[in-house]
């Protein structure tokens, strides 16, 4: 584990704690989240184990899994919070258009 570009160990504590807290809230285990992130329950364990740091990969699929954009996987300030299943959709929703179609939108919701 020393030869990644950073040694902040208590970030990487924080990431974990994080995946684990919202794998909790959903109520899954550590073998459910490996299914639905397609990740061998090896991975995780070590993970948690602090045996290895969590690769883009690794971190991109867990947070698809969780129904999170990677950037709220690694928010930790205060002000972050957790999506409802419908914030989630409106949001993946507006993602998946074009540039133009986005500014549609925007206009539209700020005239209602």
């Amino acid at each position: 584990m020393d030869d990644i570009f950073f040694d902040d160990q208590q970030t990487i504590n924080r990431i974990i704690e994080r995946i684990d807290s919202l794998r909790t809230e959903r109520g899954w285990s550590v073998s459910g989240l490996a299914l639905e992130a397609n990740l061998s329950e090896n991975t995780l364990k070590h993970l948690y184990k602090r045996k290895t740091y969590p690769t883009l990969q690794t971190l991109y699929r867990i947070s698809a899994a969780l129904g999170y954009p990677l950037w709220q996987l690694l928010a930790f300030d205060n002000k972050a919070y957790t999506l409802s299943a419908q914030e989630r959709e409106l949001l993946n929703a507006y993602n998946r258009l074009s540039p133009r179609h986005r500014e549609l939108l925007l206009y539209i919701a700020n005239k209602i």
